[in-house]
């Protein structure tokens, strides 16, 4: 029961709170986006890697545990905070000047990807706009 409420993004704060107190759910936690940011950027001080990797990749973690992670020894754990959709652009602007190749390398697409998108998007509200002015 403990494993569902700590996976469930519907899982009230103080309960997450609670279920912190015992390390097993720890790799849970650290993967529910509704886990309070607190509780996330412990995590992310976590001596288990996987634990790090997880909270990098948490669409809710937190900008703290984000900057910390982005400067992880592990690649993994850098690669998941660049893959991350709520990374900030300046934490990936950092990134780009990672000593990994690839690191740099793929923070410099995340960027590119993302301003292209938002083009495409901005693009298409222009165009929707003036649609509904002509006709």
């Amino acid at each position: 029961k403990n494993t569902v409420l700590a996976n469930d993004p519907e899982t009230d704060p103080e309960t997450l709170r609670k279920l912190n107190d015992e390390a097993i759910f720890n790799t849970d936690l650290a993967k529910n986006p509704s886990t309070p940011d607190d509780i996330l950027t412990k995590l992310s001080g976590s001596k288990h890697t996987p634990i790090r990797r997880f909270v990098a990749s948490n669409k809710g973690a937190p900008l703290e545990a984000l900057i910390k992670l982005a400067e992880d020894l592990f690649l993994e754990v850098r690669i998941a905070v660049a893959e991350n959709p709520s990374t900030p652009v300046e934490v990936l602007k950092k990134m780009k000047d990672d000593d990994d190749d690839y690191i740099s390398s793929l923070a410099s697409q995340v960027l590119e990807d993302r301003e292209s998108k938002k083009q495409g998007a901005l693009s298409e509200s222009i165009l929707n706009l003036w649609q509904r002015i002509i006709n």
